[in-house]
């Protein structure tokens, strides 16, 4: 935390005391502090200072802007606009995401209103606050990677802001890496002293969140499990042989199946191959 005098106070000067608390030490909630300030008055040498706030959580969609100004939101002009003037959201195939940037005008009071009306787009008063919440309902492009959406909105004063949405669709969202898993030769001897032979794939969802269900391997001598490395986007999956299944000297054509709750992709097939010497 920084806590710091605007300026340097003179004797019989009256200063600005700034806090400013990291995002990091801030949670969804009553929030309130105390804080000691000592003083050369005789008649106050200790000051309490206490701070309370209430702590609203994060919009989910916030985190899909990627050039999200989260602490600040962007200056344009007479307003400001967070979390970004000009947001670039990216969306899975088929997905329709709502999204709401908050806009203030520099002037207190001052009305603004849509240049234009459509029914992407609607202008709603903040229930607390002076400023302005523009909803938009965004769509994935429907014949190009990507498409632009652009919104004017006019103030009393005669000062337009000029906003626009960059919208980016992901033809392949969750990805398997490696696509197939080749384990190559493997000694029957090397299994039968218990040494671990080991393959691992990630999977992971650029955009959106997923769970994996359920793993199986068409190999009955292989043991899978899976290890979450950020929940709901990226995990890691290991498989390994059964130490109570070895199989007999031949070569394996296999299928990690992997079935998850992602709507485009419930169900993956992974290629496996492997050959057991003697």
């Amino acid at each position: 935390m920084d806590f710091y005098f605007d300026k340097v106070l003179q004797p019989g000067q009256v200063g600005v005391i700034r806090v400013r608390i990291p995002t990091e030490e801030l949670a969804p909630g009553l929030f309130e502090r105390t804080y000691e300030l000592q003083t050369n008055d005789p008649k106050h040498r200790l000051i309490k200072v206490t701070i309370t706030a209430t702590i609203k959580p994060l919009p989910a969609f916030a985190k899909r802007i990627s050039n999200a100004d989260i602490e600040h939101g962007e200056k344009v002009g007479a307003f400001i606009v967070w979390p970004a003037a000009r947001p670039r959201v990216t969306l899975e195939k088929g997905e329709r995401l709502p999204i709401s940037l908050r806009i203030r005008p520099a002037a207190p009071d001052q009305s603004i209103k849509l240049a234009a009306q459509s029914d992407s787009f609607t202008l709603t008063r903040e229930t607390n606050g002076s400023g302005y919440m523009v909803n938009i309902t965004v769509e994935p492009p429907a014949d190009a990677p990507s498409r632009v959406l652009p919104l004017v909105v006019q103030a009393e004063s005669g000062d337009e802001l000029k906003l626009q949405v960059t919208v980016s669709s992901l033809a392949e969202n969750l990805i398997v890496t490696p696509p197939q898993l080749d384990f190559g030769e493997v000694a029957l001897a090397k299994l039968q002293s218990g040494a671990t032979v080991m393959s691992r794939l990630g999977i992971r969802k650029l955009v959106g969140t997923f769970q994996i269900k359920s793993l199986a391997s068409s190999l009955d001598f292989l043991q899978v499990e899976s290890e979450t490395l950020v929940d709901g986007s990226n995990y890691l999956i290991r498989i390994r042989f059964d130490p109570a299944k070895l199989p007999k000297a031949a070569t394996y054509i296999g299928t990690l199946r992997i079935e998850t709750t992602d709507a485009a992709r419930p169900h993956l097939e992974v290629p496996i191959k492997l050959v057991v010497t003697k």
